[in-house]
């Protein structure tokens, strides 16, 4: 145990005697200058951050930078306590396999199993103090720390700020009638369609909004209020009873909606691509009493009118395979539809 245990101190010794004589390191950083070109400035930085820097010249500048230190500090921590508690895993797997010729191993075995149990807490505030810092940054600074975390591929990191990234920043869209509407960007990801474009463009917003031609500010007032149920049923974190309740919710209000409201509604969804608001309002319409009735009587020409007209108003083809479904007539893969059941 003697022995473990200077492993141990000069293992601590050895990071605090690193800490206290490292040396610097030149870093290039950049950043966009007045006249929109690229400046390059060197700066000095301590070494115990060149592990980080795989690269000469940072895609970031210095401000950019000092942004980061205490999260990259903090990871410097965590490395270390990983180190120790590797030790102690070490420690712990050679006094068990001793255990049965030398019970004096039990007391190892203990220190060791209480050792990394403490690492294991240390290692888990550390990270907690990490997503603490970086939950209580500004947008600004979360756009900043997501461009760091790329480009020093700190994958975990990237993905968590990016996650705090579009919690707290909101954006606009312009409608094809001109009206600029602006919302948190959480709620907007809930369009597949919207997503997309802020993966191609990596979330790198600016201040144009995005346009949406094919949307009228009328529709998108009617997506609005569904978008935080939507939220919901696709936050994993959500629980069951809360997705439920969020599933209600969204069935009563698209049923508050009148059929033109919900037929407008299904065409915008359908272009922006939002599965959960598009397939209750499949079913809502495809429910429809009138529709029904409507579509019984002359098939035909219910398909070929202008407000149902799929090949015309975009509307998906799942509306009237459901809608021949619930008024009891066939349905051909060519499309067409022909006597009741």
């Amino acid at each position: 145990m003697k022995n473990m245990s200077k492993i141990v101190k000069f293992a601590l010794l050895g990071s605090v005697l690193i800490a206290t004589f490292s040396k610097a390191i030149t870093i290039t950083f950049t950043k966009v200058g007045p006249d929109r070109h690229l400046v390059r400035e060197q700066h000095t930085i301590d070494d115990r951050y060149k592990p980080f820097f795989y690269f000469d010249e940072a895609p970031f500048s210095f401000e950019q930078f000092s942004k980061a230190t205490f999260i990259l500090d903090t990871l410097i921590q965590i490395e270390e306590a990983k180190k120790e508690l590797h030790i102690f895993e070490n420690m712990l797997q050679h006094a068990t396999s001793l255990i049965a010729i030398d019970r004096a191993q039990i007391k190892r075995k203990n220190d060791a199993e209480k050792g990394i149990k403490t690492k294991n807490e240390q290692i888990q505030t550390l990270q907690n103090q990490i997503k603490g810092d970086i939950s209580r940054r500004s947008p600004d600074d979360l756009k900043d720390l997501r461009l760091i975390t790329q480009a020093l591929k700190l994958k975990n990191l990237e993905e968590f700020t990016a996650q705090h990234f579009i919690q707290n920043k909101s954006i606009s869209i312009k409608t094809s009638d001109d009206q600029i509407i602006t919302l948190k960007l959480e709620l907007l990801t809930c369009s597949k369609m919207i997503n997309s474009m802020l993966d191609a463009s990596n979330l790198t917003i600016n201040s144009d909004p995005i346009l949406l031609p094919e949307i009228t500010s009328e529709q998108w007032r009617l997506i609005e209020l569904l978008l935080p149920n939507v939220k919901i049923i696709n936050d994993p974190e959500s629980t069951k009873e809360e997705i439920e309740t969020a599933r209600t919710e969204l069935t009563a209000k698209i049923m508050s909606y009148s059929l033109q409201q919900q037929r407008q509604l299904l065409l915008a969804v359908n272009f922006l691509d939002i599965p959960q608001i598009l397939n209750e309002t499949i079913k809502q319409i495809s429910n429809s009493t009138e529709l029904i009735e409507s579509f019984r009587q002359n098939p035909e020409s219910f398909i070929e009118s202008e407000e149902f007209n799929t090949a015309t108003n975009f509307l998906p083809h799942d509306l009237l395979k459901q809608l021949t479904k619930n008024s009891n007539l066939r349905f051909r893969n060519s499309g067409t539809y022909y006597q009741m059941c």
